[in-house]
């Protein structure tokens, strides 16, 4: 539902949208999500699981949403499995559910059969080749989500190259923080801020209820940063709705950017990009990139309108939407005191639940008591009740014994028609991780970090895990620091001091994994592969101990969402039944792409005739007035051979060597590679090349030369002619020509 008296910065209510969800219409405002849209519109179910065929609905608000995947349009418009938390709204949008939550699914038919189909169930089942015969349409036709696009793309998108000092990753406080820093502190450095949502803030506007003095922070600081983008030759540019989604070698690192509406925008004939990639070389990388939020563990946690608690609180700050009126916060952090706190003063029912004991609370926990909401501590949730949407929980009492945790109470039933959710945060350490950099366990913050020392990177913020936005204020400026120390554009670096507590600033207590809960069934931990703690056992028990095989057993992490909720819980699961640490187990491997990337995206413009254009060389019309035939070498149409009417290939070849050994011959050679080989070492240059010896070649003499590859396989041939001591001219066939020229 949408909120009557809230006022936002982002949704303009003067300004109404109509759109089409499953073939129904429906009105939005400017600045809505898809996702925050359909909330306002009391749509509650978004998909279907991809194993079971379970009614899902949103869990998140970001890139990390497992389950409202949508395709978008028809026709050539069509995009497959987009984020419903990522489509910004504009009128006339159409979108269908990936997996229709609506019809009649024949995964959810078969639901007595469920207990069958644990982890490694096909593998198993299918692994003689009749059996799989008999099914394999069938289970085809299950595959995926969306159905691949049959028309031609009508969109357009580019490829944009650019050079910079410092590339900012992240929008938040830290980012903006950071590029501040940098930009006040040198006047040649040239930034790039790169941050994955329409408007740069990050998680500070959930502040804005609470803290006034974050209000006046983040107009301040984006009214200083918005001066240097607006300044004649600026050493600023800023690309909002763009995702860094790979990190290679040498801080070579992509981009991807939406435009403001999702459409392709026709301006004065020409059409304009829907996406642009940016290709971006860096020196110095400074990493902002925040922290995902864990959901907490329990039996049948996948029902409709259990979501994860800062999610809850975006809706509701940000776009003035809720999907419920009896609320209840569940999680082992202040985090979810905070949520509880804005939904309490937006004159919503809500409870919080809190595993850790009563005593030594924050001012956080002590304001949510002041305002009268009623707390349980010490409790947990065992297992929502619903059919598809959450109708009540279950809770019992916990405690900690030695380092485990366990039930010590009967369980007692509440209602709710929303349960919002907090395990705690995990860093977004994925990009870092791309060029093989490790990540550590720490303790404090229960999370894991990523490698503290890196050459020509730095990281600050929540991907530090640092909470509190002050403390994120200063180590983004002391980090800032380092780079700018790093480019030597400062002699020294300034390092100042965070509180005390800054690496725990929510007071998480240890991860909340009691085996009683574990053992239950359908206690899901990835949300879109139907992944369940059980089936962590199953994988364990059948012999895989590493994280990278029980990942694989399972299927954890191998959806669109790339496991950014769920991994980590199934990280912890294993250790609990492995009964190792959490640093033992260790993390699965990230790698490109952190998000999705459309296929016309990686294409830009290089499709139709620019995927394989056709060169020409300048006397192709002599060629075809002599009737040439023409082979394509490098993408240039060279004269094959010249037939005359009732001649084949052999019989023209031969008339034509025959005319060259009797009489005269001309070869076009134009399309063949120059290389211009200038300098002191240009003879070992030579000879590091081609095989042959290059060492005495004299002035004015030329030497055919043969090219290998590692293997010793010839790949190229040509002749090199030596002009003086320092010089040669190097020719190369036409298909080396063209790699050297992409290189």
């Amino acid at each position: 539902m949408r909120l009557k008296n809230h006022k936002s910065d982002f949704i303009d209510q003067s300004e109404a949208l109509s759109f089409i969800f499953n073939n129904k219409s429906y009105k939005g405002y400017k600045g809505d999500t898809l996702a925050s849209a359909l909330i306002a519109n009391d749509v509650l179910f978004f998909a279907r699981s991809f194993k079971y065929g379970r009614k899902r609905g949103l869990m998140g608000s970001g890139v990390e949403e497992p389950n409202a995947l949508v395709s978008l349009e028809i026709g050539g418009r069509y995009t497959p499995n987009l984020k419903a938390t990522e489509v910004m709204l504009y009128d006339g949008l159409s979108a269908v559910s990936s997996s229709n939550p609506n019809s009649i699914d024949f995964r959810a038919l078969i639901k007595p059969l469920h207990r069958f189909m644990p982890a490694g169930f096909y593998y198993k089942t299918f692994i003689k080749q009749k059996v799989w015969a008999m099914v394999e349409d069938s289970l085809r036709s299950l595959a995926g989500f969306s159905k691949a696009p049959t028309e031609k793309d009508e969109d357009v998108y580019d490829h944009v190259f650019h050079h910079t000092e410092v590339l900012v990753v992240g929008g938040g406080v830290a980012g903006i923080t950071a590029a501040l820093e940098v930009l006040n502190n040198s006047k040649t450095t040239r930034v790039i801020l790169v941050d994955e949502r329409a408007h740069l803030g990050g998680e500070l506007f959930n502040e804005f209820q609470s803290d006034d003095t974050a209000i006046s922070w983040h107009h301040d600081n984006l009214s200083k940063l918005l001066e240097f983008k607006n300044v004649a030759n600026s050493r600023l540019k800023i690309f909002s709705r763009s995702t860094a989604y790979a990190w290679y070698d040498h801080n070579y690192i992509e981009v991807l950017q939406t435009n403001a509406t999702g459409e392709s925008l026709i301006s004065g004939g020409t059409q304009a990009a829907r996406k642009v990639l940016h290709k971006i070389r860096a020196k110095e990388v400074i990493l902002a990139t925040g922290a995902h939020e864990r959901p907490m563990l329990f039996e049948t946690n996948d029902l409709a309108n259990i979501m994860l608690s800062q999610s809850v609180r975006r809706y509701l700050n940000e776009f003035g939407v809720i999907s419920g009126k009896d609320v209840v916060l569940y999680g082992n952090n202040d985090s979810i005191y905070s949520t509880a706190i804005d939904i309490n003063n937006n004159e919503i029912n809500c409870k919080v639940i809190d595993i850790r004991p009563s005593g030594g609370e924050s001012e956080t926990v002590l304001k949510a008591k002041k305002l009268g909401i009623e707390v349980l501590q010490g409790y947990a949730v065992l297992k929502a009740h619903g059919t598809n949407l959450v109708k009540g929980i279950e809770v019992s009492s916990v405690e900690m014994q030695g380092k485990k945790w366990r039930l010590t109470g009967p369980s007692k039933r509440l209602n709710c028609d929303l349960l919002a959710s907090s395990g705690g945060f995990n860093p977004v350490v994925h990009l870092d991780c791309h060029c093989g950099a490790k990540t550590f366990f720490d303790e404090d913050s229960q999370a894991f970090l990523p490698q503290k020392v890196r050459k020509n990177r730095q990281v600050c913020g929540s991907i530090s895990a640092i909470g509190f936005w002050k403390d994120v204020v200063i180590d983004a400026k002391n980090k800032a620091q380092l780079t700018l120390l790093s480019l030597g554009e400062i002699k020294k670096s300034t390092q100042d001091s965070m509180s005390e507590n800054y690496l725990d600033y929510y007071n998480a207590s240890q991860f909340f994994v009691p085996i009683e809960i574990l053992n239950r069934p359908k206690v899901f931990i990835d949300m879109q592969n139907d992944v369940t703690t059980l089936d962590v056992a199953l994988a364990i028990r059948e012999g895989y101990r590493s994280i990278e095989h029980i990942k694989r057993y399972t299927a954890m992490g191998f959806g669109t969402d790339q496991g950014k909720t769920g991994n980590i819980n199934g990280i912890a699961v294993a250790a609990q039944f492995l009964d190792v640490p959490l640093s033992e187990v260790g993390t699965t491997t990230f790698r490109p792409a952190y998000t999705g990337v459309d296929f016309g995206a990686m294409a830009g413009r290089e499709v139709g005739g620019f995927f394989d254009p056709q060169r020409y060389t300048t006397i192709h019309d002599s060629h075809l007035e002599s009737g040439a035939e023409f082979e394509v070498v490098g993408q240039w149409y060279r004269p094959w051979y010249y037939p005359k009417s009732g001649e084949d290939i052999h019989q023209a070849v031969n008339r034509e060597c025959l005319a060259v050994r009797t009489s005269l011959g001309m070869m076009d050679a134009s399309t063949l590679g120059k290389i211009d080989v200038q300098g002191k070492d240009a003879r070992e240059f030579l000879s590091r090349v081609y095989t042959n010896a290059w060492m005495k070649l004299a002035p004015g003499s030329c030497r055919y030369g043969l090219m290998c590859n590692e293997k010793g396989m010839i790949i190229d041939d040509g002749v090199s002619t030596c002009i003086n001591d320092n010089h040669f001219i190097m020719t190369t066939t036409t298909g080396v020509l063209q790699a050297f020229t992409l290189l």
